[in-house]
């Protein structure tokens, strides 16, 4: 009994992955992986320009680009809230810059691994469990937000809720939370 309770708590960590910021990671795009071999998070810097030097679209021109979503996929609330001026500071538009210039080249999210931006009390993310890979769309991203922001409470004085949409047979997440919480 205790060594099949000990293949699943295995199985289970390998399908799941959680990651937590560090509390002194400064503002910008990361990606984030778990080494295999020592079990700590590995991270690299994603350079991307200040968040006024290529801002996502506005919301009518995103509104006509909505995702087909597959069944299954379902906006989750998290309990945490985060200032909303830090999301659209940086995060928002950082995260598409992020996505855009550097995944959607046709490169793929490798396995069990996040693109994430932070800004101040916010980080916005897109995580993969997929053996083959992940594309990270801005389409994608933004119609998520959108998804999310419709479920999830604006809280009160400019704070908002987190959460991320879920796409269980694409084996990814996207998502905002407040940066002191795990994600992915």
């Amino acid at each position: 009994m205790t060594s099949k309770l000990f293949v699943f708590l295995a199985t289970l960590a390998t399908l799941t992955t959680a990651f937590k910021l560090p509390a002194n990671l400064a503002d910008g795009a990361y990606e984030v992986t778990i080494n295999p071999s020592t079990g700590a998070e590995e991270m690299i810097t994603i350079p991307i320009a200040n968040s006024t030097s290529v801002p996502a679209p506005p919301k009518p021109s995103r509104l006509q680009r909505r995702v087909n979503w597959p069944s299954g996929t379902e906006p989750k609330c998290a309990n945490n809230f985060f200032w909303e001026v830090d999301f659209y500071e940086l995060s928002y538009n950082g995260f598409y810059q992020a996505c855009e210039y550097h995944f959607k080249r046709g490169d793929k999210l490798k396995d069990k691994r996040a693109v994430f931006v932070k800004s101040g009390s916010s980080v916005s993310y897109m995580c993969n469990y997929s053996s083959k890979g992940n594309p990270c769309s801005p389409e994608e991203w933004w119609d998520a937000v959108d998804k999310v922001a419709r479920q999830c409470s604006t809280g009160r004085d400019g704070w908002r809720q987190g959460g991320h949409l879920s796409i269980p047979s694409w084996k990814k997440t996207y998502g905002f939370e407040n940066s002191d919480a795990d994600f992915c």
